[in-house]
């Protein structure tokens, strides 16, 4: 294996040591054809799984539960004798999938089904294996947006990822951390080494492999297939669900008025303060687009104007009582809320409309 280490010049990602942090969600699930039709299982343990699959047939499915807590995973769901349509039944809970003997193809067509028919807080993340027979496909995935991809000749090597997502504490400090560089227990094949002209279409691509740098096996990449950061996706992804369960929790309480409003700033306050906690926002980014505006029932209102400073790491607007129709405020509907978030990468922004009240 020959890789020239000036590829890594200029990349500006932050190393950093894998945090020892106990879950916060159930959010892992590995599919399998093998076991009993409709059992799901919750393991947190490699010896919980040795327990577990002792006179019983998981000869496929057993790589990949290893390597899952080999690398420190906190939580996995075993979905047995399922086939890869319960992927998009599960609860929105669990957003990373994996599927037992997953071909890359058949990956391509789950994603792009994820894709089409999950959104919001329904969004998951598919991951799937590429080897050297599959480098062909890699070209063909870049516009999907729900795939994650490892390349290695090693069986289940994607459930590295699946634990590095498992340890992500929310209501920590410091814990969202790039997933570029994390040290792995994976064993290398190297029949199929990692050359310079490998190295660089790997990367264009946006396929996760290992390397041995430093003195460890470490991976290389940490983005989706869509080029897109790996853990700021899966963060997003949780925010959506915690937002809304927040939001929610507050709704059923009956709350309304104009203390309602102050009511809802306060809740997501709270809660994006805790992504700021965490390290997944950041304090300091603007909104260098142009003015966000948006028409409702034929008015317009401003949402945040260019240059405006996100100095919280986060930006609220939640229109005024004025903006909504008798009918809506008959049905019982909030104003529209607005959120602009500022993430290590980029600014993104949120509608959340038609909360009742």
């Amino acid at each position: 294996m020959s890789v020239d280490v000036r590829k890594f010049i200029d990349v500006n990602i932050t190393h950093s040591n894998q945090p020892s942090i106990a879950n916060a969600r159930d959010t892992v699930v590995l599919i399998t054809s093998e076991g009993e039709t409709d059992v799901k299982k919750l393991l947190t343990s490699k010896a919980e799984w040795d327990a577990y699959k002792e006179g019983k047939v998981f000869t496929n499915t057993d790589p990949y539960v290893q390597i899952f807590f080999a690398n420190g995973g906190a939580k996995l769901l075993l979905v047995e004798a399922a086939s890869t349509t319960v992927a998009t039944t599960l609860e929105d809970k669990y957003i990373v999938i994996a599927v037992v003997g997953l071909a890359l193809n058949d990956a391509k067509t789950l994603a792009t089904t994820f894709d089409t028919t999950l959104k919001g807080t329904h969004r998951k993340i598919l991951l799937a294996r590429a080897t050297n027979a599959d480098l062909a496909i890699l070209p063909t995935l870049t516009g999907i947006q729900s795939l994650a991809v490892k390349y290695s000749e090693t069986v289940g090597a994607e459930m590295t990822i699946a634990a590095y997502l498992s340890k992500i504490k929310i209501e920590g400090t410091n814990t969202v951390h790039d997933y570029c560089f994390t040290t792995e227990t994976l064993e290398p094949d190297f029949t199929v080494p990692i050359t310079d002209a490998l190295f660089d279409e790997l990367s264009e691509n946006n396929v996760n492999f290992n390397l041995n740098l430093a003195g460890a096996i470490r991976n290389v990449g940490g983005n989706m297939t869509s080029g897109y950061p790996l853990v700021n996706e899966y963060m997003l992804i949780v925010l959506h669900q915690t937002v809304t369960e927040q939001l929610l929790a507050l709704l059923v309480t009956k709350i309304k008025g104009n203390k309602a409003l102050s009511s809802i700033r306060t809740v997501l306050s709270q809660e994006l303060n805790t992504y700021v906690q965490n390290g997944y926002l950041v304090t300091n980014k603007r909104w260098t687009h142009e003015d966000w505006t948006v028409v409702h029932n034929g008015v317009e209102f401003t949402i945040i104007k260019q240059n405006t400073p996100i100095s919280l790491g986060y930006y609220i607007q939640v229109l005024p009582w004025s903006a909504l129709t008798a009918n809506e405020i008959a049905a019982h509907q909030a104003p529209p809320i607005y959120i602009v978030i500022a993430d290590s990468y980029s600014v993104r922004k949120l509608a959340l409309i038609g909360e009742v009240i």
